[in-house]
């Protein structure tokens, strides 16, 4: 324990340590940079647009309570790193970039940041051209002027994007991921505050909102660790140590969810601003079938997470290149012929762990919900998901200092 703190507290690791939490400031004070020479129509515009509705969240994906550079921050480089590793299977030219080894990733990486200015373009201007027209904002703007919000905010955009870089290559842990969690601290410490306030006024409450905070927590650190180990077999090297494919009982992680926070908001969206939606009888009965403040809405909600959770897990995890791995080098599953029933085999392993981690998710989902209409806590400001997150980034920010640290120990051998 002590050579592992003693490794820990290098000058390499601890100049990593103090620039990631420099980057963080940065990005801090960003969020306080307002946009300049904006005019009083574009600032009550930017005032509606803070009251956004849910099925507007799909072309912004942000929280507009401080309209800032920052204020799309790193959601559209994310928003379409999900979307490029979901269909670079699918697409040719995407799928021979990713078999390209070092320069196939560049090549993605550099197509990413370039389609995700593009998208934060057009989340943007999108809101901004909406809104220009409503009443309240006092009529239309200049087409120059919503280019120049979006071309401000796209901005903010590359310069998220880049801070995460710096964090990644130079700091400890994955800078993208880092930068969600801090964009997240806001609702974390609200949500704290509040349940905090209920101790001199109702301290029933306060102990089971605390309770159920705590339960989430630490359920959530389990699952996030256990691991499915099939054993494996290597006919040709005699070690005592175990090998195994490791399983992890949720793969995709928040994917699932924010893919179907995405869909459910566009659905809403595309029902409260096409004309078409206007003229159907059962507008009402569609909205409340797809609003997650309804039972019906929860329900449509919880099908989307199951679906995409098996989606997005059997994509990321090719039962086919673990198997075709293992017969590469020599080794087998016990009582498992290579080939077929080799890929039968971790398949239905994998099948059986996804739906523990499918029904993790959805009680992610549900509880806080739950917890906020059972308590009337609306203050409520950090589901399940966000635990994930936070928990998620923690572990592997550790794992990551833990792994440097060795790095650096077995450097100085030689």
């Amino acid at each position: 324990m002590l050579k592992k703190i003693k490794l820990i507290f290098n000058s390499k690791l601890i100049f990593r340590f103090i620039f990631t939490l420099f980057i963080i400031f940065i990005f801090i004070l960003g969020r306080s940079i307002q946009i300049p020479f904006l005019n009083v129509q574009i600032q009550t515009i930017i005032q509606l647009l803070k009251g956004l509705t849910t099925s507007d969240k799909f072309l912004i994906n942000f929280d507009l309570n401080n309209f800032n550079l920052l204020s799309l921050s790193i959601y559209p480089y994310i928003t379409i790193s999900i979307f490029i590793q979901l269909v670079q299977k699918f697409i040719p030219h995407l799928k021979e970039w990713r078999e390209q080894g070092e320069v196939g990733k560049q090549k993605l990486n550099r197509l990413t940041r370039f389609l995700a200015i593009l998208l934060a373009m057009f989340q943007s201007y999108l809101m901004i051209n909406k809104y220009s027209g409503n009443k309240e904002s006092g009529g239309e703007i200049f087409i120059g002027e919503k280019l120049y919000i979006s071309f401000f905010l796209a901005t903010g955009t590359a310069i998220a994007i880049w801070l995460s870089d710096l964090i990644t290559a130079k700091g400890v842990g994955n800078g993208t991921s880092i930068l969600i969690m801090v964009g997240m601290s806001s609702g974390v410490i609200t949500t704290f505050q509040k349940i905090f306030a209920f101790w001199n006024t109702d301290k029933i409450k306060f102990f089971a909102l605390l309770f159920f905070l705590l339960f989430i927590l630490i359920s959530t650190i389990i699952v996030y660790l256990a691991t499915l180990k099939i054993p494996i077999i290597y006919p040709n090297k005699k070690s005592q140590v175990e090998n195994y494919i490791p399983l992890k009982i949720n793969v995709p992680g928040v994917l699932p969810i924010i893919l179907t926070s995405t869909m459910q908001a566009f659905f809403m969206f595309c029902i409260n601003n096409i004309p078409f939606f206007n003229q159907l009888k059962c507008k009402d009965k569609i909205i409340e079938f797809i609003s997650i403040s309804t039972n019906l809405g929860i329900i449509f909600f919880v099908c989307l997470i199951i679906f995409f959770s098996f989606l997005t897990a059997f994509l990321i995890v090719n039962t086919n290149d673990i198997a075709e791995h293992l017969s590469k080098q020599d080794a087998y599953i016990e009582n498992c012929r290579p080939g077929k029933q080799t890929v039968e085999k971790i398949s239905y392993d994998f099948f059986r762990i996804t739906i523990i981690g499918v029904f993790f998710m959805i009680f992610l989902f549900v509880l806080p919900l739950l917890i906020s209409k059972g308590f009337d806590f609306k203050e409520f400001k950090i589901g399940g998901t966000g635990f994930l997150i936070i928990v998620g980034v923690s572990i592997e920010t550790l794992q990551q200092i833990s792994s440097t640290a060795n790095k650096e120990d077995y450097a100085k051998i030689f």
